[in-house]
């Protein structure tokens, strides 16, 4: 666990490290001081609807007869999110969710993890739906064959990391019985009626996401349709790299592969980074309410996952 930690710090420092290098501090600030009102209002509006439609997919992936409501499943998120950007810990946001919403829904933890899994899993497809989207985009906005070669190489990479992290997870080490109730609420949540919509769901999420990224590069100084457009078709790209566990919920990797792309396909790298600024902190607000959450449910709980 210490190592994962070592692992995530030395990735978000470095990335962070690597902007100050290549990045015009000062034209990012102007930038930064010039950004458009409506485009603060466009990340609460985006970072609320994306907390709303997520936990609206929580509660379709469980059964009417579990006593789950909203309210529960928004703030089984907020703890989520806090978990996995402000807890010195290696315990993932997923896994304090599952204790969360096992607690205090009555539920068994096999259950939760089930259905944490399943989101996850329709997340994912929805990402790389988008993702191969923007791949199909990226060919009339690129100069040359070569470049549009670099860009499927980065993609395919992302997918060969990701399914090696993915490999090399440590087992689940618990009881047969266990196991046996995991396996049973996977495949009930996971009927291809009820996999459909979860990712509808997750696509709708995404697309939320994507209002942020696309009015920076539609309102910022200058900016154009066509900025936007690009904007919106790296993002999917730069969600699939964030994956990758090699940082503090994507903090600093996030902002890296934004600048990186951006130059690839002839974007504004400023406006790129600006964008990526502007997605965390739509992650961050979150965060910040799961504190209180957090502090009512008790840190002892947490402390218990370690």
């Amino acid at each position: 666990m210490q190592k994962r930690i070592i692992l995530q710090l030395l990735g978000t420092t470095l990335s962070f490290l690597a902007l100050g290098v290549v990045i015009d501090l000062s034209q990012l600030i102007s930038e930064i001081s010039n950004l458009h009102l409506l485009i603060l209002i466009i990340i609460l509006i985006s970072t609320l609807l994306r907390l709303l439609i997520c936990s609206m997919r929580c509660l379709r992936a469980f059964s009417e007869t579990d006593q789950l409501d909203l309210r529960l499943t928004i703030e089984g998120y907020l703890v989520s999110s806090y978990a996995s950007l402000f807890l010195p810990t290696a315990i993932g946001g997923d896994a304090v969710r599952v204790e969360f919403l096992s607690q205090r829904g009555n539920l068994s933890r096999a259950r939760s993890a089930a259905v944490v899994l399943v989101e996850r899993v329709c997340g994912l497809f929805g990402m790389l739906f988008l993702a191969i989207m923007a791949i199909l985009y990226i060919p009339t906005i690129l100069e040359n064959g070569r470049a549009y070669f670099r860009m499927i190489s980065l993609c395919l990479l992302i997918l060969i990391l990701l399914a090696f992290f993915v490999r090399n997870l440590n087992p689940i080490k618990t009881s047969l019985n266990w196991w046996a109730d995991f396996t049973t609420s996977f495949k009930k949540i996971s009927s291809p009626r009820k996999f459909s919509e979860l990712v509808t769901w997750s696509l709708f999420a995404h697309f939320a996401g994507l209002a942020i990224p696309f009015s920076v590069g539609l309102m910022h100084e200058g900016g154009s349709l066509d900025t936007a457009l690009k904007m919106s078709a790296i993002t999917p790209i730069v969600w699939l790299i964030t994956m990758l566990p090699i940082s503090l919920g994507g903090n600093g990797l996030r902002e890296i592969s934004f600048v990186g792309i951006a130059d690839l396909i002839g974007l504004n790298e400023i406006i790129a980074l600006t964008a990526a600024l502007c997605i965390t902190v739509s992650n961050i607000l979150p965060s910040i309410f799961g504190a209180y959450s957090v502090n009512r449910w008790g840190r002892k709980h947490l402390q218990s996952l370690e």
